[in-house]
């Protein structure tokens, strides 16, 4: 989870009620993360959702990004937004 928040609460969503205060967030653990999909080439597919990762400082969002094009297996990476207003130029370009 790239950001313990969201700024909407979606009728939809199934985190309506998720804790997010208790989860963990941040470089130490994103790594975790991206060292698991790294060893396990069977997984072609990322996707980034809530919390919204556009809650993320911009260069939060831009490591993450800059290393899930490292891993070469990924090949559709996706992604949930919702705050579109809150697309920098620089990551628009990147995930678009």
């Amino acid at each position: 989870m790239l950001k313990n928040s969201c700024a909407i609460n979606c009728r939809y969503c199934f985190r309506r009620h998720f804790p997010y205060e208790e989860v963990k967030s941040g470089k130490a653990v994103w790594q975790q993360g991206l060292t698991y999909i790294a060893e396990h080439p069977e997984l072609e597919e990322v996707i980034l959702s809530g919390g919204d990762p556009l809650m993320a400082k911009d260069q939060d969002l831009d490591w993450i990004l800059t290393q899930l094009e490292q891993i070469s297996h990924i090949k559709n990476p996706a992604y949930s937004f919702t705050l579109a207003g809150r697309y920098s130029q620089s990551n628009y370009d990147r995930i678009m």
